[in-house]
């Protein structure tokens, strides 16, 4: 359930942008299971501290990260159709992360534009979320990789994706909901507030937001002036 608290702490909202991965869809456990079984090929262990830097990485940045600290060897083509395979075995089931439909329709029901962004392809985009469809039509639009040039942490996906509102908003009247520290990055770089989602941040990390939380059934839409 939504908390509601009537107290505003911080610049009051008017639209909100969301991330697919680790905070609408649970893909975090899964992507550091496509990454580990890829680094086996060469006798390499996913560090939890890479685990970390290589969330919400578009394909290319993620193959620059892995190729410096593990010094794999393969062609970034033969890394896209590896990871590609990967993916397509792992990604079948993926669930919606804890609070994310409730608030994604609470969002709906009271027409505040919501809209979502993913650092993946449109195609895997269609992939990862036709287990949850109904939910996604519950957003104004959608902004993929095919719509940028650079990855988190550039703050480009935000700024395009605020710019497809049929009214595009000031920076400042953003909220976005990130799991990721190179996300979050990239939504303060742009100008927007950020609430970073998930519980393994460190306390550095979350100084990285404006406001951080476990889970989204914990945030407080009074906060931002939401509700």
């Amino acid at each position: 359930m939504l908390k509601t608290s009537s107290a505003l702490h911080f610049r009051p909202a008017k639209y909100v942008i969301m991330e697919l991965d680790g905070t609408i869809i649970d893909t975090r456990a899964l992507m550091n299971d496509i990454v580990s079984e890829y680094l086996k090929k060469f006798n390499k262990t996913l560090s939890p501290e890479m685990a970390t830097q290589i969330m919400g990485r578009i394909t290319e940045d993620l193959y620059d990260v892995l190729k410096a600290e593990y010094k794999i060897n393969h062609t970034y083509q033969e890394f896209k159709r590896q990871m590609t395979t990967l993916k397509e075995k792992y990604l079948q089931n993926v669930q919606l992360m804890a609070g994310a439909e409730s608030l994604v329709s609470w969002f709906y029901e009271r027409d505040i534009p919501t809209a979502l962004v993913t650092s993946c392809t449109g195609k895997e985009f269609e992939k990862k979320t036709v287990s949850c469809e109904d939910l996604i039509k519950k957003f104004h639009h959608v902004t993929t990789r095919d719509d940028i040039d650079r990855g988190k942490p550039y703050p480009d996906i935000f700024i395009i994706c605020a710019s497809q509102f049929i009214q595009p908003p000031k920076p400042q009247d953003v909220l976005v909901f990130e799991g990721t520290v190179a996300g979050a990055e990239a939504a303060r770089s742009a100008g927007m507030q950020v609430v970073l989602v998930g519980p393994c941040f460190t306390e550095a990390e979350k100084r990285k937001a404006t406001q951080a939380i476990d889970n989204l059934c914990l945030f407080d839409a009074d906060e931002f002036g939401l509700s």
